[in-house]
């Protein structure tokens, strides 16, 4: 009784209205999680109702507009309330229908001539500010096709980024033809030497005009009085590593520009079209873009800006050709039907000593020929040893 006393004494009553709005509350979530009808429809673990078949969107690229632009009406259709259907229920994750076509991502198709799908280029370029009187060269590069393919990338990228309104044309590193581990000859050898030149240009003018194509330095406007910068690597901008591997400055990237124009201002100055200035990558500045951030649009899309020369495409369909017959299947293009295996033994001499083996790298690849029946290969080495070996 003394308890009871002491609760009533504290008097509950005054506090009426927080208890009853207790109850309502939990009232409506009972009512709102374990039952199928509500009192309001605001469950959103619940598909939705059917609704009206909304306007159907053509599948256009995204353009810029302007803000005095009219929208126009003819990429808009309504369908018509004679041949409507009842919309089905939408699902809360909606599935992705198959299309059953063999040539959607040009599996079988090795003419390497597709279109250039340049819309997240181009969305990507007018969605960035341009700084007159900034130029990339992008010819810091060495070793074989991949290494440069993907520093040239990711330099572009790079001036894309900070603004850059010049573009140098990019030069290949020569390498040296007697000793493989000699990949700085002090030569270059123009862009064609692996890429096609026009489709290259083509595709940057096209999508990304605010950033002008120069054959070299000399051509830049003003180049008379250009700073030239040279060794510059972008991850020196983030000092701060937070006590992490510094490899994870990869995360501090959306600071890459602001970071970037700050070190201009304070240690050198900032360019214009009177005064500009040349960045030039320091060796070996590639993979180092997270794709991730630019979406699965661009990270499909970007790198074929770099397409192999096209006479190196037309023996590559012709070996593809030969592969066939060497497998005794008669050729039917553009269709791929050859079953064997691609290996790329990489033990050359100039092959690093943490790299897989001989022995590591072909039973690795016979392993994989096993459960697949495979009984040819082709078979890339710059070592005629090595090949025969394998």
């Amino acid at each position: 009784s003394e308890m009871v006393s002491s609760v009533w004494r504290i008097k509950w009553w005054k506090y009426r209205y927080v208890v009853i709005a207790a109850i309502v509350v939990n009232l409506f979530l009972i009512n709102q999680f374990f039952f199928d009808q509500s009192f309001i429809n605001l469950n959103p673990f619940l598909p939705p109702a059917p609704a009206q078949e909304p306007a159907s969107i053509s599948a256009t690229p995204p353009t810029s507009t302007s803000a005095t632009a009219t929208p126009s009406t003819s990429t808009l259709s309504v369908p018509s309330t004679a041949s409507a259907q009842p919309s089905a229920p939408v699902s809360p994750l909606a599935t992705i229908p198959s299309s059953g076509s063999a040539h959607i991502f040009n599996l079988h198709d090795y003419s390497f001539d597709g279109d250039y799908v340049g819309w997240p280029l181009q969305r990507l370029c007018n969605e960035t500010v341009f700084q007159p009187g900034l130029a990339f060269v992008c010819d810091n590069n060495s070793g074989g096709i991949g290494n440069i393919r993907n520093f040239i990338l990711t330099c572009i990228r790079y001036a894309i980024d900070a603004g850059a309104s010049e573009l140098i044309m990019p030069r290949i590193q020569q390498r040296s033809d007697q000793d493989l581990a000699n990949i700085f000859t002090g030569g270059f050898h123009p862009f064609d030497y692996f890429f096609d030149t026009e489709h290259f240009k083509q595709a940057l003018g096209t999508n990304c005009p605010q950033m002008r194509i120069r054959e070299t330095l000399d051509d830049v406007p003003n180049a008379g009085k250009m700073l030239n910068i040279t060794e510059f690597y972008p991850k020196d901008l983030n000092v701060d590593l937070d006590g992490c591997d510094g490899r994870g400055v990869n995360r501090h990237l959306d600071m890459f520009r602001p970071e970037f124009y700050g070190w201009l201002k304070n240690s050198k100055h900032l360019p214009t079209a009177a005064e500009p200035i040349s960045i030039r990558f320091k060796w070996a500045t590639f993979f180092e873009w997270p794709i991730y951030r630019d979406g699965p649009e661009l990270a499909t899309t970007f790198g074929d800006i770099l397409r192999i020369r096209k006479d190196i495409q037309e023996l590559a369909a012709i070996t593809l050709g030969e592969m066939e017959r060497f497998a005794g299947i008669t050729p039917q293009p553009p269709k791929l039907q050859t079953p064997y295996l691609g290996v790329h033994l990489r033990t050359e001499s100039d092959a690093l000593g943490f790299w897989p083996s001989f022995d590591e790298q072909s039973n690795g690849y016979l392993a994989q020929a096993e459960p697949k029946g495979l009984k040819h290969a082709y078979l890339a080495c710059g070592d005629s040893n090595e090949a025969k070996r394998f």
